[in-house]
């Protein structure tokens, strides 16, 4: 299969976030390197893998029953996996809307992760679901097409491999004990069990003898990251940024009602705020969606947030810790890496589109901001 539409897809993602004022203050890209940083400011580019796994199966039922079943989580559960707090019974096959959350409970190898989930995109071809959990996010991709025999299923997860820091030596571990061949052994059983639901001539045994009918990957995320310090306390820069003023000027060409803007000022700990918004640049107008977290502590200070404009997936993290002197500001983009291109073709094009230098400026911007008025 051609790698060109994954390829012309991620760049028009790409794009998006080049225009993409949440965080940057677009400027003409005038210059293909990126200046020196400044003094007290860091830049790093590193790549993070990714393991992933996809299976297509044939499902007896039309894609409208089969997306109201798979709707349930009760009904997808992985063996070997117990999952809490999103359950519903069997009659209750409700079909999800995009912004929904549920919280969520996976008991594995004996640990507690507590999470929640969030749609992303439904629709009747598709049914996206992202979890967000202390180890990280992950993304499940339900596709859904007619075929002659019924419906032309297919599954998709992706997960962050973590490689730093606590959450690296517990996926260490699990690599060890190989619990990504389990999981992909559970989730071809549980896709199993959901062709036999609709075709009981059919024996889950059976279909999974033969071994695992899907097919394992590793892909990877291309990170950019900018730190700065300011000479602040945590909360106050999170003011600064949250403040009406400087908030409706780092969003000033999302284009969002005034409730869903109100609603962002407002988010606190825990809560997740679903947003459609209109990006308008250079006199061009897109749908967008975002999907904008706080986490549950309420110590903690900054935002993550899941951008999906086109069909691409962008995660972006902006973090304020404390730090010497005050505060260290930190950014993030997340960005897949198609397999047919490289890291380094991957950092020229993004450099290209001047990413780097609108991280930088958006970093100094705010950095300026808190201190002029400190």
């Amino acid at each position: 299969m051609s790698e060109w539409p994954q390829i012309r897809r991620w760049i028009i993602g790409v794009v998006f976030l080049a225009n993409c004022s949440l965080l940057f203050n677009c400027q003409p890209i005038k210059k293909l390197l990126v200046k020196p940083a400044p003094e007290g400011l860091m830049e790093t580019a590193y790549t993070v893998r990714l393991r992933g796994y996809v299976q297509t199966v044939t499902v007896k039922a039309d894609p409208a029953a089969v997306r109201a079943y798979i709707s349930n989580p009760a009904n997808v559960a992985i063996p070997g996996l117990k999952f809490e707090g999103a359950e519903r019974s069997p009659a209750e096959n409700l079909i999800p809307t995009t912004g929904q959350t549920s919280p969520f409970v996976v008991r594995a190898v004996g640990i507690n992760i507590q999470g929640r989930i969030l749609v992303v995109r439904s629709d009747e071809e598709k049914l996206w679901l992202l979890l967000e959990s202390p180890f990280g996010f992950h993304i499940q991709r339900w596709q859904f097409k007619p075929v002659k025999d019924g419906t032309q299923l297919t599954f998709q997860m992706e997960y962050e491999l973590q490689e730093k820091g606590i959450k690296g030596q517990l996926g260490k571990i699990t690599e060890l004990v190989g619990l990504g061949e389990a999981l992909e052994k559970g989730m071809d059983r549980m896709l199993a069990e959901v062709q036999v639901h609709f075709d009981p001539s059919l024996e889950a045994d059976q279909l999974v003898a033969l071994g695992v009918r899907g097919e394992g990957y590793e892909a990877f995320l291309q990170v950019y990251e900018t730190n700065v310090g300011i000479s602040a306390p945590p909360d106050r820069v999170e003011a600064w940024a949250n403040n009406s003023e400087n908030a409706r000027m780092l969003m000033e060409q999302f284009q969002m009602e005034n409730q869903y803007f109100s609603q962002f000022l407002e988010l606190g700990p825990g809560q997740i705020l679903y947003a459609p918004a209109v990006l308008a640049t250079k006199g061009l107008k897109s749908k967008a969606e975002l999907f904008i977290f706080r986490d549950p502590d309420p110590e903690s200070h900054g935002w993550k947030i899941f951008a999906l404009s086109y069909g691409i997936g962008e995660m972006i993290e902006i973090q304020i810790e404390a730090g010497p002197g005050g505060s260290l500001l930190t950014f993030k983009i997340k960005s897949e890496i198609p397999t047919a291109l490289s890291s380094e073709q991957v950092d020229l094009m993004m450099h290209l589109l001047g990413i780097p230098q609108m991280l930088r400026d958006r970093a100094l911007r705010i950095k300026n901001g808190v201190e002029q008025i400190g």
